[in-house]
């Protein structure tokens, strides 16, 4: 049965990306091939998303509970961090994971999906930024560590063959190529360009939003702008130049596609290619570009398209844009044939059977046998809490064959009569924000730390930091834990009634939102934490008496 199970699984996809393009060619690829594909319903609303949308097409198709598919469908996986039910969800039902390059989104996948996971690359538009170098910029302390944790099952999907070359060695030997393609809608207008409209078409979008982009505006204007010429994409703030349309309908742009006479392509980037000039060699319209980008990198020789200046650019747009060199437009039509080849369905399905099918889901990932080595830790020394530590810690032993005693601190002094076999001594003590970004970068952990001081379990040994996770006992914090394990908080209200000071208080609320999960006795201390500490009941479970040990399995095995 479990395997019947598993292999279910292996046939489901979480497809983290939302570009409207690329999903109309992918996701048909991947269900031609057998699989099952969840995509995402939201998305950040930003001029960087402006070729992105939302569909549910592919959601019938699913073979998972209705009530999981509307949860995942009301979840943001691009800016939040994932609750227990969400982690629940993807780790019972999905085998793989293929992620945008979007931060924090890439690397919550890496913290809490325990199956294969595709980093899915197009290529870079910064000229010096690797994906590795860009994301020890952007991404937490941890980082490093978490890659390096799931190496065995991560992949750096690349759409081209370059792309790994200026990568460090992690991610090139974790290479598949996994080329993309134009959709049905595009190709059904395969070779429809008739021309006759003697102008350029070029698209620029974003002009007045990023530098960039008003850097090639203005280098196309410099070289094209006294011949004829129509300029598309967004514009989230208006140009004056009457050239410049903005985004068009979609038959405005099919017309520009089979009637004006050339394109030019700005781009001198290596690692990346933008739609529209595959696009426009669908159509059959000659395409002029420039050899150092990407689309110079996909042939083994110059086509006559290519060229490299933009003083040759200019001579071969103005040989094509009259329309009366016939034999040169169709030289470069015919040419470009080559590249079209690597953007269709037969050549993408093939290597997509041979990269992914027969080579990415052919790697096991184990289901989890065991919760690892747990430390459980008290907040505060009354009898109250050690009572509740050693039941958790009987219910956590009971909750699986395979689970292992955890380890129970104790806030008591140590003593030669002591019993260290059952609990291990610790103290609470303070630790710095620099310090904490350097534990962080060796533990693998890391959660924002708003506060200068964090507290962190010191039992004068290794600091608990060889157990695989915590579970913080209690309900009141001097300082915020710090995050460089993974750490459930149990909430045990205190049985004397002592008011928080604010310090407390927040150092609390800190706690508990950077805690993997929220584990609270009743409906009451439910709305406790809802009410005072702003916590969202996404993030709580109530901990009843009667299914402890199978609630704390489930929550458990699905923390990394």
């Amino acid at each position: 049965m479990d395997s019947q199970v598993n292999q279910r699984k292996d046939q489901r996809i979480v497809w983290l990306l939302n570009h409207t393009t690329l999903r109309e060619f992918e996701v048909p690829l991947m269900r031609r091939l057998g699989l099952e594909v969840y995509c995402p319903k939201r998305f950040p609303r930003n001029p960087d998303n402006r070729s992105a949308s939302v569909s549910d097409e592919f959601d019938s198709s699913l073979t998972i509970p209705q009530a999981d598919l509307e949860r995942l469908n009301a979840f943001d996986f691009y800016s939040d961090a994932y609750p227990p039910e969400i982690r629940r969800i993807l780790n019972e039902h999905f085998g793989t994971v293929i992620v945008a390059y979007m931060f924090p989104m890439f690397e919550n996948v890496l913290a809490d999906f325990r199956g294969r996971i595709l980093l899915r690359v197009f290529g870079s538009t910064h000229p010096t930024y690797t994906y590795y170098s860009f994301a020890r910029e952007v991404a937490t302390p941890a980082f490093e560590r978490r890659i390096a944790k799931v190496s065995d099952r991560f992949w750096f999907a690349q759409a081209y063959r370059n792309l790994k070359w200026i990568e460090p060695p992690i991610f090139q030997r974790r290479s598949v190529d996994l080329p993309l393609g134009l959709a049905d809608r595009i190709t059904e207008h395969q070779g429809t360009w008739t021309g006759g409209d003697r102008k350029i078409l070029f698209v620029c979008p974003e002009i007045e939003t990023y530098d960039e982009s008003k850097q090639i505006y203005q280098e196309f204007k410099g070289s094209f702008g006294d011949l004829g010429h129509v300029i598309c994409g967004a514009q989230s703030k208006p140009h004056t130049d009457a050239a410049v349309l903005g985004k068009v309908d979609s038959a405005t742009y099919d017309g520009f596609f089979r009637t004006c006479n050339v394109m030019f392509y700005h781009s001198r980037l290596p690692r990346h290619i933008h739609y529209h000039p595959l696009e426009a060699i669908c159509y059959g319209m000659p395409v002029v570009y420039m050899q150092q980008g990407m689309l110079g990198q996909l042939t083994d020789r110059k086509l006559p398209g290519a060229c490299d200046t933009l003083q040759e650019a200019r001579q071969k747009v103005d040989r094509l844009i009259e329309g009366k060199d016939k034999g040169f437009a169709e030289s470069i039509r015919e040419s470009q044939q080559e590249i079209y080849r690597l953007f269709t369905k037969d050549y993408a399905d093939a290597l997509w059977q041979s990269e992914f099918i027969e080579k990415v889901l052919k790697v096991e990932i184990p289901e989890p046998d065991s919760t690892g080595s747990i430390a459980i830790l008290p907040l505060a020394s009354t009898r109250s809490l050690e009572g509740h530590c050693k039941r958790l810690s009987d219910q956590i032993a009971e909750s699986s064959r395979d689970a292992k005693k955890p380890r129970v601190g104790s806030l008591e002094r140590w003593t030669p009569a002591m019993d260290t076999g059952s609990k291990a001594c610790f103290v609470w003590k303070v630790i710095s924000s620099e310090s904490l970004r350097y534990v962080q970068r060796l533990s693998g952990h890391a959660a924002s730390a708003s506060e200068s001081v964090t507290i962190f379990p010191d039992d004068g040994i290794c600091d608990f930091m060889d157990c695989d996770l915590w579970i913080v006992v209690g309900d009141r914090c001097s300082a915020p834990i710090a995050p460089v394990k993974p750490y459930l908080f149990m909430y045990i209200p205190s049985d004397a009634a002592v008011p928080l000071s604010t310090t407390q208080h927040r150092s609390t609320a800190i706690s508990l939102q950077n805690a993997a999960a929220v584990l609270v006795p009743s409906q009451a201390d439910r709305d406790v934490l809802v009410r005072e500490y702003g916590i969202s009941q996404d993030w709580i479970v109530i901990f009843e008496n009667h299914s402890r040990g199978e609630c704390l399995w489930e929550i458990l095995k699905n923390i990394p």
